[in-house]
């Protein structure tokens, strides 16, 4: 246990929920979120404002666990040995006595908060942002497909344009291809939206578990920059972190993400569907929603 933990900040949420954005804008606020900062890559151009310290560290955790993010094995599965208590208890003590105020934003961290995190560090405070579901599961197909320099828009195109002039055979090799592509596609569906429930579960637990509920605060991924002013005035006048205003807008990409439709209009898992709609409105609804005036 940290004693120092009031004046730590955890950043949570899950991949592709904007928790770069919200790292981002803090920081430009003047919240120290780690000295060893992950960098931009092709699919998140803005930079990732991940501190490795704990990005590796967690990385190693899901590695003795034999997973790997987004992978397929539940969180509540995850053994944590006394090696890795020790760890992350040294962690937080080096970060506290380097910086009298400090945060981390890693959406690995959701997976280890109620079995180690909030454990090591008690009385630090939480800020959650979340996503609609589908967006966060579109966003990390998205990322994918730029990682292999291609475009799930532009293929579907391309199927379309080829299967309008190619001959019979070539019409079925087609149709072969298009249909196995798709299963992967399904497949990637169903696990990104799996991950997406594991994480919003492992939140909800923290936020029912949370001994002090003034020590949380949620907003949503479309709501932060209506509410990037309560946002600031929590963290900097409720929990004493020294931060000043910056513009939102300063560090928000201009070029608007298009959502993916045939992704939307895709088939979805009905039965996963049904957890994630109630866990969205869970936190639409949960009185720490900022929307709320918490």
């Amino acid at each position: 246990m940290n004693e120092d933990a009031n004046n730590v900040l955890l950043l949570l949420g899950m991949h592709r929920s904007g928790t770069s954005l919200l790292g981002k804008w803090l920081h430009h606020c003047g919240l120290f979120v780690g000295r060893r900062l992950l960098g931009a890559n092709k699919s998140n151009p803005g930079g990732h404002f991940e501190d490795l310290d704990f990005l590796e560290f967690h990385n190693d955790l899901l590695a003795f666990n034999q997973t790997v993010p987004l992978g397929e094995k539940p969180p509540n599965s995850f053994a944590i040995e006394p090696y890795h208590r020790q760890r992350a208890s040294a962690l937080a003590t080096f970060k506290t006595q380097l910086n009298t105020h400090w945060a981390w934003k890693d959406p690995r961290s959701c997976l280890f908060l109620n079995n180690l995190w909030k454990e090591v560090l008690p009385d630090a405070k939480a800020l959650i942002i979340f996503r609609d579901y589908k967006a966060v599961v579109q966003s990390l197909i998205r990322r994918d497909l730029q990682l292999l320099g291609k475009d799930f828009d532009k293929l579907e195109q391309l199927f379309g344009s080829l299967l309008s002039i190619a001959r019979p055979l070539i019409k079925i090799r087609l149709h072969f291809f298009r249909k196995h592509y798709m299963r992967q596609i399904d497949h990637h569906i169903r696990l990104y939206l799996q991950n997406w429930i594991w994480h919003q579960q492992e939140l909800k637990k923290f936020l029912e578990n949370h001994h002090d509920p003034n020590a949380s605060a949620i907003v949503a991924y479309e709501q932060l920059a209506d509410q990037q002013g309560r946002l600031l005035q929590k963290v900097r006048k409720d929990w004493g972190f020294p931060l000043h205003s910056y513009p939102l807008a300063d560090v928000r990409l201009r070029k608007p993400i298009v959502p993916i439709a045939k992704l939307y209009n895709h088939p979805w898992p009905q039965d996963l569907s049904r957890q994630a709609e109630q866990l969205l409105e869970y936190f639409r609804q949960h009185p720490q929603n900022l929307q709320h005036g918490a």
